[in-house]
C-alpha cells in the first residue's frame, strides 16, 4: 500500500519560529497536498493572520499536542473545513492530529469551523484559551456535516461568560474523551444534531452539556463537575428527543445535576444509573 506523502509546511515558505505570517505558505501546501492526497506536517510555531482552509482528502499532522507544535491565530486567523469553499460543495476525508491552536490574538468568533463535510477527524488537538475578548465565541462549530469524530480533543476557554466549547448543529458527531474547560457551555447540540459522547471530562463550565436537538444524543460515563449555582451539569430542553444518559460521573457542588424539561415518554428520554432533577 502506498503511503501518503508528507509535505512539511516549511517547504512551502512556512516560518516555524512564529514570526512571519504563514497563510500563503499554507495555501501552497494545501494545493500540493490535495493533488497528492498528502499530509501537511507542522513543526514548530506557525502564525496565521487570515482564515485558512482545507481541501478534500488533505490531512494535517503536528509533532504533539504541546507548545512545541502550535498554530497561533491573530486578527482574522481561523481554521475552516468548509464544503462551501471547495469544488463539489463538500469536504471529506480530512484528519487533523497532534497540535495545539493558540487563538488568543484572534478576532474570529469560531476558532475551528466544520461545515458541509464528512469523514473528518480531529485527534489530539488542543484549542487553548479562546474567547478572551468576550462575545459569542466557539472553540469549534460543526454544522451540516456527517461522521465527524473528535477524539481526545481539548478546548479551554479564557472566560466562561459567553463561550461555547463544542457547538453542533444539524450534524452527526462522535466525541470521545474530550476535555472542555472554562466555558459558559461545554457542549451544545441543536437542530437535527446526532451526538454520541463517550467519557467526557468537562469542568469549570456554567453548564457542561446543553441538549436542544431532535436527532438523538447518547452520553456514557465521563466526569463532569462544578456547574454554577444557577445552572446544571446537563440541561435537556423541551424539544430535545431520543436522549440516553448512562452512568455519568458528576460532581454537582452548588448547581444541579440533570435538568430535563422534555417529556421522557413522548420524547424518548432515558436515564440509566442517575435520576433527573
Amino acid at each position: 500500500m502506498q503511503k501518503q506523502p508528507i509535505l512539511p509546511l516549511d517547504d512551502f515558505g512556512g516560518d516555524r519560529h512564529g514570526k512571519v505570517d504563514c497563510t500563503l505558505a499554507w495555501e501552497k501546501a494545501v494545493k500540493a497536498a490535495h493533488a497528492q492526497q498528502g499530509i501537511i506536517q507542522l513543526t514548530g510555531q506557525h502564525l496565521f493572520t487570515r482564515p485558512i482552509f482545507l481541501e478534500r482528502q488533505v490531512s494535517v499532522r503536528g509533532c504533539g499536542k504541546t507548545w512545541a507544535t502550535h498554530m497561533r491565530f491573530t486578527k482574522q486567523g481561523a481554521l475552516h473545513i468548509d464544503g462551501d469553499q471547495v469544488e463539489g460543495g463538500w469536504c471529506f476525508r480530512n484528519r487533523l492530529s497532534n497540535f495545539l491552536i493558540d487563538p488568543r490574538g484572534a478576532e474570529s468568533p469560531e476558532v475551528i469551523k466544520v461545515n458541509k463535510a464528512y469523514t473528518v477527524s480531529l485527534d489530539d488537538v488542543w484549542v487553548f484559551q479562546f474567547g478572551h475578548k468576550g462575545g459569542e465565541w466557539k472553540g469549534i462549530h460543526i454544522e451540516k456535516s456527517n461522521h465527524i469524530v473528535l477524539d481526545r480533543f481539548d478546548v479551554y476557554g479564557a472566560v466562561n461568560d459567553s463561550t461555547q466549547g463544542i457547538s453542533i448543529k444539524d450534524a452527526s458527531v462522535r466525541l470521545a474523551s474530550v476535555d472542555v474547560e472554562v466555558c459558559r457551555l461545554g457542549v451544545v447540540a441543536r437542530g437535527g444534531a446526532q451526538v454520541d459522547i463517550w467519557g467526557p471530562h468537562i469542568e469549570r463550565c456554567m453548564t457542561a452539556i446543553r441538549l436542544a436537538n431532535q436527532g438523538g444524543t447518547t452520553i456514557t460515563g465521563g466526569k463532569m463537575g462544578n456547574p454554577s449555582a444557577s445552572a446544571s451539569l446537563i440541561h435537556i430542553y423541551p424539544h430535545a428527543a431520543n436522549v440516553t444518559i448512562v452512568q455519568p460521573g458528576m460532581t454537582i457542588g452548588e448547581g444541579k445535576g440533570i435538568v430535563c424539561e422534555a417529556d421522557p415518554v413522548n420524547n424518548n428520554i432515558n436515564f440509566i444509573g442517575v435520576p433527573p432533577v
